[in-house]
């Protein structure tokens, strides 16, 4: 729930996506590689996140800061404020898929935006890099951050976009 109207809340995730990406502590950045009209009238934004999260130490070792880039592709249907997202992870393109939605609805009265997240990731598991003893739990460890990543961002997200609207 953020504080603001719907249609300011919408606005702002929309067109200020990189801005916001400034103001999350886990983030290196979001950059706007794309932005065009498809067929149906609807903007469809593209994307590039690179996470900077603390890890937990048995990942530290296995995982490379370019094994956290990700291209989102968001497309905002304007008419009914839902925002559909795809994301494709750069290093576990074959392993891993995540798609998903947020809906923006009036709350409060009108005063109020209520954002409701919605997605499923698929993760196939393992890290090609990986072999021996070890494998099984770095990849039970990397499988627990992955799940948690883009829920995570969300809400983090969302915390900064409230702060710079109030």
């Amino acid at each position: 729930m953020i504080k603001q109207p719907v249609e300011v809340v919408w606005e702002t995730f929309r067109d200020r996506f990189e801005e916001i990406g400034q103001e999350v502590d886990d983030l290196e950045y979001i950059a706007l590689k794309d932005k065009a009209e498809n067929e149906a009238g609807q903007l469809v934004s593209v994307y590039e996140w690179k996470a900077d999260p603390s890890l937990p130490a048995l990942l530290k070792s296995y995982i490379q800061p370019s094994m956290l880039t990700w291209t989102d592709t968001a497309t905002w249907d304007a008419d009914n404020k839902v925002c559909y997202w795809e994301i494709e992870s750069h290093y576990f393109k074959d392993k891993m898929q995540c798609i998903g939605s947020t809906t923006f609805s009036s709350a409060m009265g009108g005063r109020g935006c209520r954002l409701t997240f919605q997605g499923n990731i698929h993760w196939e598991g393992g890290l090609p890099a990986l072999v021996g003893i070890m494998d099984g739990p770095v990849t039970r460890a990397m499988e627990s951050v992955i799940s948690k990543m883009v829920p995570k961002s969300f809400h983090k997200v969302s915390g900064a976009v409230e702060k710079m609207l109030s």
